[in-house]
């Protein structure tokens, strides 16, 4: 589902209409260079399209990168879109395509962190953030909490510790926000 969203958005793919099937095409894509061939083969096709008919606009990332001031070459556009489509596939990409989605419709949340009370007030305003200054930032703690609620691909990924624990020498206070690798945990 992602991936027919992202190569929507991207270079107007139409799953219905096109006889390429490339979901297959997009899972197979590391272990096979056929199947990078095919993307390629596909993506091209498109933009060379795009380029025959730059009336017909779709509003996507390749008319954006087709029609913009930068110089942008063939090759170049074809990398970006085929390095854009895999990001958006991956649960952590899925998760910050979701924050700039967000952020997108809603300009208001970039403000209230930009204009956060915090950085305000600030001695030196160009100097870096720092760690005891971003933990005490409420919008962009909100921010980042609320994306990875509503990013998160397996429920129950990010918990919480209720207590210190012990585990393998290490020491995990209370109350420390843990990311689950479930992969690391399953038995093929």
């Amino acid at each position: 589902m992602v991936a027919v969203f992202a190569t929507k958005n991207l270079f107007g793919h139409d799953f219905e209409k096109s006889s390429d099937v490339i979901t297959d095409t997009i899972a197979g894509f590391v272990p096979r260079s056929y199947d990078k061939d095919k993307l390629e083969k596909v993506i091209t096709a498109m933009l060379k399209e795009r380029i025959a008919c730059p009336e017909e606009k779709k509003g996507d990332f390749l008319d954006h990168a087709l029609y913009t001031d930068f110089f942008l070459t063939e090759n170049f556009i074809l990398s970006i879109t085929i390095g854009a489509l895999f990001a958006t596939v991956e649960s952590i990409s899925t998760t910050i395509t979701l924050s700039f989605k967000l952020f997108a419709e809603h300009p208001w949340v970039v403000e209230n962190l930009a204009h956060d009370i915090l950085l305000k007030n600030r001695e030196n305003k160009e100097s870096p953030l720092t760690w005891d200054e971003y933990k005490s930032t409420f919008a962009t703690m909100h921010v980042i909490n609320e994306v990875l609620r509503l990013g998160n691909v397996s429920p129950g990924i990010l918990r919480r510790t209720l207590k210190d624990i012990n585990y393998n020498g290490n020491k995990l206070l209370n109350k420390c926000l843990l990311i689950s690798s479930l992969v690391l945990k399953s038995n093929p």
